[in-house]
């Protein structure tokens, strides 16, 4: 029996431990934190708190009221909330031995979209925005699409990466729960391609993307050697952080660490 604990112990403290690994070496996340995205974060890690109840228990008023405190910190905490809502529902109607299809049609989709130009989104997000223009921090929102910011290439391989890995993991597995939850994190995706020219749009992907959190541990379960996989997802991650806190911005700034310019400006 403490064989037992011991061993489950283990595999919690594994889990635990490459969570915490992904929260400090993405870049969008504790980093990000050293900025005015201080309150994005916020409301990020208080909406997946919610999507677990959600997730695990089914729960939507604890879904919903996790969504209300993450939209009040941050304002894309209510569109991502309704996004993540209605996707995860729809997926929930596709029946288990249906879903390795949804799933293989799905990562057909996302080339399609993939290799089409931002601009021709835009002018229906554009619509939408302009729909409810009386509402006033929408609007604000309208000034993201006057100018053209394009996603570093990177950033989008890496995700595109990821979401096929997980997917073709998924699909290897009889697990519907997962399943499902790779499903959404790969829908997520599309927010960034179809926001890949308009970066401050594609923050909404953040709120996605930071499903990793459960799926990675999950991922560490599932494929075999464990040492290896775990080497491999800890480098995948440390290249991450390196690459964040020496990213700079096309406008000579450093995009995750703001006052690190500073500094080496009074030691030069």
């Amino acid at each position: 029996m403490i064989l037992i604990i011991d061993k489950v112990y283990k595999k919690l403290l594994l889990s635990q431990i490459i969570a915490w690994t992904i929260v400090i070496c993405t870049p969008f996340l504790f980093l990000n934190s050293f900025r005015v995205e201080i309150r994005q974060v916020l409301s990020i890690a208080l909406l997946l708190y919610g999507f677990t109840f959600f997730h695990l228990e089914g729960s939507v008023k604890k879904f919903l009221f996790f969504a209300i405190l993450a939209s009040s910190s941050h304002f894309s905490s209510i569109f991502a909330s309704l996004l993540i809502l209605t996707i995860y529902l729809l997926i929930g109607r596709i029946k288990e031995k249906n879903m390795n299809i949804a799933i293989i049609m799905v990562m057909i989709l996302y080339f399609f979209i993939l290799i089409i130009p931002s601009t021709v989104f835009i002018n229906i997000v554009s619509s939408f925005i302009n729909a409810f223009s009386f509402i006033s921090f929408v609007t604000k929102y309208s000034a993201y699409l006057e100018s053209l910011e394009p996603l570093p290439i990177i950033k989008i391989l890496i995700y595109t990466f990821m979401s096929i890995l997980a997917a073709l993991i998924s699909i290897k597995v009889k697990d519907y729960s997962f399943k499902r939850l790779v499903l959404l994190f790969f829908l997520g995706n599309f927010v960034l391609i179809i926001f890949k020219d308009f970066a401050p749009m594609s923050r909404l992907f953040f709120y996605f993307s930071v499903l990793q959190l459960i799926i990675i541990p999950k991922i560490v379960k599932i494929v075999k050697p464990t040492t290896i996989t775990v080497a491999l997802i800890f480098l995948f991650y440390i290249i991450q952080f390196v690459y964040g806190l020496y990213y700079i911005t096309p406008y000579g700034e450093y995009a995750f660490l703001p006052y690190k310019g500073l500094i080496m400006e009074v030691f030069k």
